[in-house]
């Protein structure tokens, strides 16, 4: 990894990886669970707030296409006030949630799923690759859509610089459409990416 971008005021460094265009803020840099969780706390993620439901439904409505009914899912990362879940059951669909800080039942981990979705997640993730490689697997057996929403870094270092979404003292990881290619194929799916911060991987289409 090579040093992408050094901060100033605050300071927090930014590592840049070569091979899969992940940028990621060094553990020195990282805030500790409960300085992380005062930040969520302060989250007004309301079920009914229908502007907050027309956001996730950049991430809701493809994938909403891709599922049979009913299906069962599970919304990881849900936050403290669990949305998406509420989305996909009105839709007739099973929606159970993970969130470390608000819904820490580590059962849901263990079980096979038709589709995950984690919204406004992934950038918050220490170990990645871990995280990513578990979210995978309880799909592994029904090759259901994986849902990711998050912010897709610019590729120039200059554009990084200015990017709003980097200044989230939270946020310590960043993704690019390599990166994201880079996972499809590691994990053997097909990818779609719509805008700037949905990814969706879906079932591998084989050609007989």
């Amino acid at each position: 990894c090579l040093l992408y971008w050094q901060g100033q005021n605050p300071t927090r460094d930014y590592l840049h990886c070569q091979h899969c265009d992940l940028v990621f803020v060094p553990s020195r840099f990282q805030l500790c669970s409960e300085e992380e969780k005062k930040i969520y706390d302060q989250h007004e993620n309301n079920p009914q707030d229908e502007r907050y439901r027309k956001f996730l439904g950049r991430l809701f409505a493809p994938m909403s296409t891709m599922l049979s009914k009913p299906s069962k899912g599970l919304d990881f990362g849900s936050g403290p006030g669990p949305t998406l879940s509420k989305m996909f059951a009105e839709q007739g669909h099973q929606c159970a949630i993970y969130d470390k800080f608000y819904a820490n039942d580590t059962s849901t981990l263990g079980k096979d799923y038709g589709f995950v979705s984690a919204t406004e997640v992934v950038e918050h993730l220490a170990n990645p690759k871990d995280v990513f490689g578990m979210l995978f697997s309880l799909t592994e057996k029904t090759k259901g859509p994986v849902g990711i929403m998050t912010k897709l870094h610019p590729q120039d270092r200059k554009s990084f610089m200015q990017w709003h979404y980097k200044n989230d003292p939270t946020h310590i990881a960043f993704f690019s459409h390599i990166t994201m290619e880079k996972l499809a194929k590691s994990y053997d799916r097909d990818l779609l990416i719509l805008g700037t911060d949905v990814v969706i991987f879906t079932n591998k289409k084989r050609t007989s």
